[in-house]
């Protein structure tokens, strides 16, 4: 029986289990695979509890949770099989994320990836069969996500299926979460002075411009955030050598050229 301590948890963690935790068969796992829900995560506790043989074995809580955002429920026992990986039910561990109903567009948040690299992190040292790859074939091992070999596939039944949501959610985990699960122990890289212009996607006849919104100023921004950051439409300015520019930055109320 695998029931995890959440000790280390950036976001902390809880035991929330459903009434088959313990009464399915049981499982080797050698493979990783994160969703999203289209939806909270209580609805999507609730759903597992009252609809019978669908299950995941953790929900990663987001911004709908307020300040429980990156907690961790684990549903059921790790070494116990969750329905919800198709033909890998029998090898895979399911990570559910909360969603605000659209995760094609809505990105994770800062403390959703955050918990999503220490959840991998944490499976793989409990379960070394996972090995610290991408997930390329049916059977791993490695890491994926629900639709990455194709909808339908050995993963997912579902015609068109985009879990855990594209492009947004399938590009942060491009460029977060898999680079962080394949060299867990390389810094992650910081830009000394990110200048961060939340705007519209308006721009004029020639593509070039983009019209300001507001400013904020960001420092010490990791790639992480930064990813967040640019997945909400944001556009970046890295002013290192130029520290003048803000406050001129600041000064325009309406167009600017892009970088």
């Amino acid at each position: 029986m695998t029931l995890l301590s959440f000790a280390g948890s950036p976001h902390g963690g809880s035991h929330k289990l459903l009434p088959e935790w313990r009464s399915q068969p049981r499982i080797s796992p050698v493979l990783i695979l994160d969703h999203s829900i289209v939806g909270s995560a209580i609805g999507a506790w609730w759903y597992f509890h009252d609809s019978t043989g669908i299950e995941a074995h953790f929900i990663i809580r987001g911004r709908r949770s307020g300040s429980r955002d990156g907690h961790i429920w684990q549903l059921m026992d790790t070494d116990r099989q969750a329905d919800a990986n198709f033909r890998a039910n029998d090898k895979a561990i399911s990570i559910e994320t909360e969603d605000d109903g659209d995760p094609n567009v809505q990105p994770w948040t800062a403390a959703q990836l955050d918990s999503l690299k220490w959840l991998h992190s944490k499976l793989v040292s409990i379960y070394p069969r996972i090995r610290r790859r991408e997930a390329t074939d049916c059977d791993g091992p490695g890491l994926g996500y629900h639709s990455k070999l194709g909808a339908p596939s050995c993963w997912t039944p579902v015609v068109g299926k985009t879990c855990p949501g594209k492009p947004v959610r399938v590009q942060q985990w491009r460029r977060v979460l898999l680079p962080a699960f394949l060299s867990p122990l390389s810094p992650e890289p910081k830009e000394t002075d990110m200048f961060v212009l939340r705007c519209d996607q308006t721009a004029n006849s020639e593509g070039r411009a983009l019209r300001l919104v507001n400013a904020q100023r960001h420092r010490q921004i990791s790639n992480a955030e930064r990813a967040e950051l640019l997945h909400e439409g944001v556009v970046e300015y890295n002013l290192t050598g130029h520290p003048g520019l803000y406050d001129k930055v600041l000064e325009l109320a309406e167009e600017i050229p892009s970088p």
